[in-house]
């Protein structure tokens, strides 16, 4: 015997119940509607910050530092690790993930997808996913502006999921983020003297 889907059955019901009440003047009540619960928890939050710097290389070497892959090179610690083998193929819809070890705390593992790769216009993005912390949205931009000069807009757009990650957000300031982009750019000219990878 073939099962019927549930979508069916409501469908085939409201159908009878039109029918019986045209043909038969009956008048079925309506529940009434549910209370909505609370979906916007005064504990969360939203924030976005943003900072710019440059790197001695043209666009499109530059570009590549920012690729999952490339970060390798002068992030120290960045370890991706692809969701499957098609995803090392980079396009709007690689998923990557990436396990973070903090001395005296469990590892907590992030879950990061490509949503915009436009490697000819310099712009990748990425949204990422810390359970129960927070929601990411970062974008980096690199414009050409000489022939061995790139410079570089990096834009964090973080929303809380708890408590903690509300602390966090409110403990990042704009003089915090800007040191931590900061050390992007000092990583990537020690990358560009030293020439091996930070994480091999």
């Amino acid at each position: 015997m073939t099962k019927r889907s549930t979508g069916g059955l409501v469908g085939s019901f409201s159908l009878l119940v039109a029918l019986v009440s045209a043909t038969a003047g009956i008048s079925f009540a309506q529940p009434a509607p549910r209370a909505m619960p609370d979906t916007l928890p005064s504990l969360r939050m939203a924030a976005a910050h943003t900072h710019r710097f440059t790197v001695p290389l043209p666009l499109a070497e530059a570009f590549t530092l920012f690729e999952p892959i490339g970060e390798k090179r002068w992030a120290e610690g960045w370890m991706p690790v692809f969701a499957t083998p098609d995803d090392a193929v980079l396009s709007d819809n690689t998923v990557f993930t990436r396990t973070v070890h903090h001395p005296g705390e469990a590892p907590r593992t992030s879950i990061w997808l490509i949503t915009r790769y436009d490697r000819a216009g310099g712009v990748i993005e990425y949204r990422t996913v810390v359970p129960d912390l927070r929601v990411s949205r970062i974008t980096v931009s690199c414009r050409e502006i000489g022939e061995k000069e790139t410079a570089v807009s990096v834009t964090y757009r973080h929303t809380s999921l708890s408590e903690e990650g509300t602390r966090f957000l409110r403990e990042l300031t704009e003089e915090k983020y800007r040191a931590s982009i900061e050390e992007w750019a000092t990583a990537i000219r020690a990358y560009l003297i030293r020439g091996t990878p930070a994480t091999p």
